[in-house]
């Protein structure tokens, strides 16, 4: 073999190495089979027309073009992903923040039951204290009423 056909053979193998690299890439990161699809074409149409066209400048051209649209999709998928990511990482602040407001919004509610639960407590202590247990009692059935007037939802 000639330098030169050892030239071409060492280009050969860096283009299947770089097409089966952008295939694998593509496969990994991609659902999309429109998509899929358009890159096994590129990298069969390059590939095969390597063996077609045995031109030297055929050759170059195919190349040239396989490196450079593998290289633009490669960028482009990488932005379209990081875009992605992005969008994703939004919308997960978005709903961190609405959860940590509900239970926020929790906490208050519980601060506020706590603190209506020791004034009662307080009233009935004071009733027990006077040996007012009519009035106990009559302040503990106004509370059951109002409880069951409070909407379960």
């Amino acid at each position: 073999m000639t330098v030169n056909e050892w030239w071409w053979l060492a280009a050969f193998g860096l283009l299947t190495v770089g097409c089966c690299l952008l295939l694998w890439w593509t496969f990994r990161r991609q659902q999309n089979w429109p998509v899929r699809g358009l890159n096994l074409a590129v990298t069969l149409l390059a590939l095969g027309g390597w063996w077609l066209w045995p031109l030297s400048s055929v050759r170059l051209v195919l190349f040239c073009s396989t490196f450079l649209t593998g290289s633009l999709e490669f960028v482009l998928m990488r932005q379209f992903f990081n875009d992605q990511d992005a969008v994703f990482a939004r919308s997960l602040d978005k709903m961190m923040a609405q959860y940590s407001q509900e239970v926020q919004e929790l906490y208050a509610n519980m601060r506020g039951w706590r603190h209506d639960y020791h004034d009662h407590l307080q009233a009935l202590k004071a009733y027990l204290d006077n040996q007012d247990t009519q009035a106990a009692r009559a302040y503990l059935d106004e509370l059951e009423d109002k409880l069951d007037e409070v909407d379960p939802l």
